[in-house]
């Protein structure tokens, strides 16, 4: 398993995104890491459920 920072741009729904974040992770591929950046994002604190996040840079580590 490879470790990917994927950096993410998240706000509150319908609104602009402008707060933007570095979440690393361990995955099989960049396709997954996709997918796990924002789940660990939104986990990783009650406030963080309802935002809005896209990804925005993938870099292998």
């Amino acid at each position: 398993m490879a470790k990917f920072r994927v950096t993410i741009k998240h706000g509150d729904p319908g609104k602009y995104k402008n707060s933007s974040q570095d979440i690393t992770v361990e995955a099989s591929s960049e396709a997954v890491a996709l997918e796990l950046a924002p789940n660990k994002f939104r986990s990783s604190n009650p406030a963080y459920r309802n935002k809005e996040v896209d990804v925005v840079g993938i870099k292998e580590i």
